[in-house]
């Protein structure tokens, strides 16, 4: 009974805060996005004619492994994803875009600008390294428009996954993506400590009450 009282308490807390933090201007990139199927090619960042070539874009469901969709090896360089949306409510603030956890290195171009990361920069130009993390950029404000285009350019380390794995897809002012990253970092953690603090008592059981055996093993996994 204790035990489900604190993961129901955690719960609750987590989802209440999320759901507060919804704003006008927030809007999720997940589900139907492209991928470019033939060779990649820089020319792809101008050139509108080759982008605008219907049979070389397959629709993929984002996020999910790419693996499952498309045949990569290390001759075909990068892969290049692509989201085309509108944009409902364009407000004269600073304004970030979290793609979720990638297991590559990324190039990430938002109406053609190349955006930077706000976490970890120093992994840019490096091999591969902290590779699931959340990749969080931002906008400048003056190229959010009505019509949006993301181009993200993948170089694959791994050859059985890759691309946008997991994680929230989603753009919006900047205090409410970091808002919802850290509530949802936060609420990794109580669900962790629950389960941390229910193991621990059935522990604590099991040293008074050396009969049980079963409340042991039930602590320790």
């Amino acid at each position: 009974m204790f035990q489900k009282i604190i993961i129901t308490l955690s719960l609750l807390l987590y989802y209440n805060c999320l759901y507060k933090i919804q704003e006008e201007n927030f809007q999720d990139l997940s589900g139907i996005w492209e991928v470019y199927v033939s060779l990649v090619s820089e020319d792809l960042q101008t050139n509108k004619n080759l982008k605008q070539k219907l049979d070389r874009w397959k629709p993929i469901p984002i996020p999910s492994n790419l693996k499952d969709f498309i045949k990569w090896n290390s001759s075909n360089e990068e892969i290049l994803l692509r989201k085309q949306f509108d944009f409902r409510n364009v407000a004269d603030t600073s304004f970030s875009i979290s793609l979720g956890k990638i297991s590559d290195q990324v190039r990430v171009f938002w109406n053609g600008q190349e955006l930077s990361e706000e976490l970890f920069t120093e992994y840019k130009n490096s091999i591969p390294q902290g590779y699931d993390r959340t990749r969080i950029y931002s906008i400048s404000e003056n190229k959010i428009f009505k019509k949006n285009e993301i181009l993200i350019y993948i170089k694959p380390y791994f050859d059985y996954e890759y691309g946008i794995l997991s994680g929230q897809l989603e753009i919006g002012p900047s205090a409410i993506i970091w808002k919802r990253f850290y509530l949802r970092e936060i609420g990794g953690l109580l669900i962790f400590g629950s389960f941390l603090l229910i193991g621990g008592f059935f522990l604590f059981l099991s040293w008074r009450e050396k009969k049980y055996g079963e409340n042991f093993y039930f602590g320790f996994f």
